[in-house]
């Protein structure tokens, strides 16, 4: 995990990186976990325009838990 401002940048072991914003109460453990291995948990949002198309999916931050070191 990673972050700039108050949005986060996950970068999940099955590739492809999830970004998108933070709550102001979840940032001290977002502070705490920069560069750690976490379980994230988010919420995703899709915008559909007037024609029906679906835009790309937004997340937030809805929570985050360290996972302890392996040795």
């Amino acid at each position: 995990m990673r972050t700039k401002r108050r949005i986060f940048y996950l970068e999940p072991e099955s590739g492809t990186e999830i970004h998108g914003a933070v709550d102001l109460e979840l940032m001290e453990s977002v502070r705490d976990n920069l560069d750690h291995q976490i379980i994230a948990t988010l919420e995703e949002a899709r915008l559909r325009t007037l024609t029906g198309r679906r835009n790309q999916p937004l997340y937030r931050l809805v929570r985050i838990e360290s996972v302890p070191p392996m040795f």
